[in-house]
């Protein structure tokens, strides 16, 4: 039988994160190149290490000693990637193509065709003789970079949202999840932080079950996980869907003053 042991307090606590405006005015009158570069630090630690890794794939793994590349080349080779993503033809080598009805004119100017499929090839981010247990140790040093450039501006928003992503992929690899009903079933699953407008604040590929505590279940396991980037835990509410949900969740949650929904 259910017994009314405490009566529900709805006063919200005090005190909200500082906009981003407020608390960085200088990212105000920035372009989005400005903003991007702002988050990815081309010209510093980033891509110089991708540099390096690039390099060093390619001499010792590649059997290429006299491949070479730059911060500046590296910058072309995401750009085209990135706008891939949304200029969308159907084939890999129609962006260098001359007819009328293809071709991509901006990545005609910005690298040869034969040039990035020699980037694509040597496209690395960790030390094959230094690699993690992890299975992404492959593409762990670009996540730690991605997730701590995300919150250089710290927590901004106050209602949170914590869900997964799922990118396609067909290929075979230990990390690649099978979900029936969805409408991308094959792929990397990716437990995104989220702000209520987009702005992504952490990403976290999902291994497998190795990747958490015994004494925790996964819903429980992610998103306490994620709580623990918040500095101001007082200040934000999560919203999650029924699969995160249980209650020991939602009690621990309570003592860290974090509202759920």
């Amino acid at each position: 039988m259910w017994q009314k042991i405490d009566k529900f307090c709805d006063k919200l606590p005090e005190g909200s994160p500082v906009p981003l405006a407020d608390k960085h005015p200088e990212v105000i009158d920035k372009t989005p190149l400005e903003l991007f570069e702002q988050l990815f630090d081309f010209y510093n630690d980033c891509f110089t290490y991708f540099k390096q890794q690039f390099e060093l794939y390619a001499h010792r793994e590649k059997n290429a000693p006299l491949f070479s590349t730059s911060i500046e080349e590296i910058r072309k080779f995401f750009g085209i990637l990135l706008l891939s993503g949304y200029h969308c033809l159907t084939s890999e080598r129609d962006y260098w193509s001359t007819a009328d009805d293809l071709g991509c004119a901006i990545v005609q100017k910005a690298m040869s065709r034969n040039r990035f499929q020699e980037m694509k090839k040597m496209t690395h981010f960790a030390d094959n003789s230094n690699l993690g247990a992890s299975k992404i140790a492959k593409v762990q040093p670009l996540y730690e970079h991605l997730n701590s450039a995300l919150v250089q501006y710290g927590v901004f928003s106050n209602c949170l949202s914590i869900d997964e992503s799922m990118v396609p992929y067909y290929g075979h690899h230990g990390a690649k999840m099978f979900i029936r009903g969805k409408p991308i079933r094959f792929g990397y699953k990716v437990w995104m932080l989220c702000s209520n407008d987009g702005y992504p604040y952490q990403a976290s590929v999902y291994c497998g079950k190795a990747d958490r505590p015994e004494n925790r279940n996964l819903g429980e396991h992610v998103v306490l996980e994620f709580a623990k980037i918040l500095p101001e835990k007082t200040q934000h509410q999560l919203f999650f869907d029924n699969f995160f949900t249980s209650y020991s969740l939602l009690c621990q949650l309570k003592q860290m003053g974090i509202r759920a929904t």
